[in-house]
């Protein structure tokens, strides 16, 4: 009888060991991501989700208003522990024809501007890093340099030769 049980209590703890196998446990970071996503699919979207391409689980949608129609931008912020991701994050959208779309392998940092489109109904992806937003204030004319530029080429026009 004695070895019956020790026999049933092992055969359990080996079936309970072996229950966990294959779910591996996924690493985690800390983030604080704000982003900025353009709609440039041609239709208006009336949901926004994502998640780790690794994942099932859809977050909630992120838009606030009812409508982010095309040619705008929404801010996007994500927050907290989020997985480490192999392959890049899943973005959908649920347009205002009830129609989805899906992106897949979507790079997420802080600072980026992610522009949506669809060409020719194959969604795309253009990824704008933080860094490469930035730009040099030399080579940026405020209103007064365009003005003061115009008045030059102006009074170069009215200038008079000599016959």
């Amino acid at each position: 009888m004695r070895k019956k049980l020790v026999l049933v209590l092992t055969l359990m703890c080996a079936v309970a060991a072996f229950a966990g196998c294959g779910k591996e446990e996924v690493p985690q970071q800390e983030v604080s991501y704000n982003m900025t996503f353009i709609n440039e699919t041609g239709k208006g979207a009336s949901a926004l989700k994502i998640r780790p391409t690794e994942e099932d689980d859809w977050t909630d949608n992120m838009l606030k208003e009812s409508e982010w129609k095309n040619g705008f931008s929404v801010p996007v912020t994500l927050n907290g522990m989020v997985p480490v991701v192999e392959n890049g994050w899943q973005v959908q959208m649920t347009f205002t024809d009830g129609t989805e779309q899906i992106w897949d392998n979507v790079v997420l940092e802080d600072g980026d501007t992610i522009t949506f489109t669809l060409e020719n109904g194959t969604p795309s992806v253009t990824h704008m890093p933080a860094e490469d937003m930035t730009s040099d204030t030399e080579d940026v004319l405020d209103d007064s340099d365009v003005q003061n530029q115009l008045d030059d080429e102006s009074l170069q026009d009215d200038t008079l030769t000599e016959e």
